[in-house]
């Protein structure tokens, strides 16, 4: 395994852990997101909660996972490449 290889598992290890830590409502609005790519607006009608709970929801676990990867002190060339697939 090269050195980006070895970075991007390391990333994607904090990525899960992060989701672990969240709470369950969070941890299930950020998957229904990035997992199974519904729009907010899906989410909010699947999960029966307003679309800006469904925002405010997305804001604080993608805070949470940067936060998280930044914790770990990941390489930061690895951190933007997948910062950028995931949150933008």
């Amino acid at each position: 395994m090269n050195g980006y290889e070895e970075n991007y598992t390391h990333v994607l290890v904090a990525i899960e852990q992060s989701i672990e830590d969240m709470p369950d409502r969070m941890r299930v609005v950020f998957n229904l997101k990035y997992q199974r790519s519904l729009s907010n607006l899906e989410i909010a009608e699947q999960l029966g909660i307003s679309l800006q709970t469904v925002k405010n929801q997305l804001s604080k676990a993608l805070t949470l996972v940067r936060t998280h990867m930044q914790q770990q002190q990941l390489n930061p060339m690895v951190y933007l490449s997948v910062s950028l697939l995931l949150f933008f």
